[in-house]
């Protein structure tokens, strides 16, 4: 995928997570949606683009918001890992299974992190009004997100990519 274009999602993704997310909260949680640019492009360009695209959407997010970037990167990072893992164990789910549970646990996993960290600054934690006002919203915002994006492009005939990388070098 053309870079140029990688990084106009990446700067769009961080837009809309601060201007558009706001809008439409459930609960606590709210639309994550450098998550899901991040998930969607893994499916539709592969695993290259999406390293690239991760932490530029991340680093971006973080400026945006009042997060910190360091932490929003951690926090992404195990979407690309998930996905590798459940294509090369030959899981028989498709794409789109695929998909969610590598959107779903990396953003139950951001949430998580990101809670530990308010904790860490002071904020009170008390795991029922956590669980239930933040981490299931948020995984129904990930999934509603994930869904509405997902059949849309594959409507229109974008076909998902495999989400290993190629292997070469020593190793292969």
């Amino acid at each position: 995928m053309n870079v140029l274009l990688v990084l106009l999602l990446a700067v769009t993704a961080a837009v809309a997570q601060v201007s558009v997310a706001p809008l439409f909260p459930v609960s606590a949680a709210t639309f994550d949606f450098a998550l899901a640019s991040s998930a969607l492009l893994l499916v539709f360009s592969g695993p290259r683009a999406a390293m690239f695209a991760l932490p530029l959407t991340a680093i971006l997010l973080g400026f945006v918001t009042d997060r910190s970037p360091a932490l929003l990167l951690v926090g992404y990072l195990p979407l690309l890992p998930v996905a590798a893992v459940l294509a090369d164990l030959h899981v028989p789910i498709n794409r789109y299974a695929q998909l969610l549970v590598a959107g779903l646990s990396t953003g139950l996993f951001v949430r998580l992190l990101l809670a530990l960290a308010a904790v860490a600054h002071g904020a009170a934690f008390p795991p029922g009004v956590v669980v239930w006002q933040l981490f299931l919203p948020g995984l129904l915002l990930d999934f509603l997100l994930l869904t509405i994006v997902y059949f849309p492009l594959r409507f229109v005939g974008w076909d998902p990519k495999s989400m290993t990388l190629r292997r070469s070098g020593f190793a292969a």
